[in-house]
């Protein structure tokens, strides 16, 4: 016998958005126009949590707050892996790591490397343009530092999605 059930435990660093709603939901393929909506629970204490059961191959899911089309303005997206075992996601203002579970762990990697791109981007805006933000500590500039992200985001993509061309989650990311 298989189990097949899962707990997903959340958090979100700030408690902004406290008393709102947080939707579980997947896309089924590339080309779905909306998401399918599987559970929602209220958000308290900065926390949330879904348990359920899933019948197929790993998946990929999001957590929104509100529903994926009409999320609530300023709130992150968090995408994952929906399989057995117990899944762990953190969210803070613009990143999302996610663990606890084999596939998860792997796709962190893919998510690192993407809130990595998202802190030099806002560096970049907050600065005004590439020329105006200043050299790393390696003496490296922006558009340098953006490609080697851009390489390492490719990477850790192509590795996931190669290692998972078996399941929706692998079919997903490629």
């Amino acid at each position: 016998c298989q189990n097949n059930s899962y707990t997903i435990e959340g958090n979100f660093t700030e408690n902004t958005f406290d008393g709102k709603t947080v939707y579980l939901q997947k896309i089924d393929s590339m080309t779905a126009e909306s998401s399918t909506i599987i559970d929602s629970v209220e958000i308290k204490g900065g926390k949330f949590e879904f348990k359920g059961k899933t019948d197929e191959t790993p998946s990929m899911a999001f957590i929104s707050v509100g529903k994926l089309e009409m999320r609530v303005e300023e709130a992150p997206v968090a995408t994952f892996i929906i399989e057995p075992g117990k899944i762990k996601i953190s969210i803070d203002k613009r990143n999302v790591t996610t663990g606890g579970t084999p596939k998860n762990e792997e796709f962190n990697n893919v998510l690192l490397a993407m809130n990595k791109m998202g802190t030099l981007y806002e560096e970049v805006n907050k600065a005004g343009g590439v020329q105006a933000v200043p050299l790393d500590a390696n003496g490296v500039d922006a558009m340098g530092r953006m490609q080697k992200l851009q390489e390492e985001l490719q990477k850790n993509s192509f590795e996931f999605a190669k290692n998972n061309m078996a399941n929706k989650a692998g079919e997903f990311m490629f």
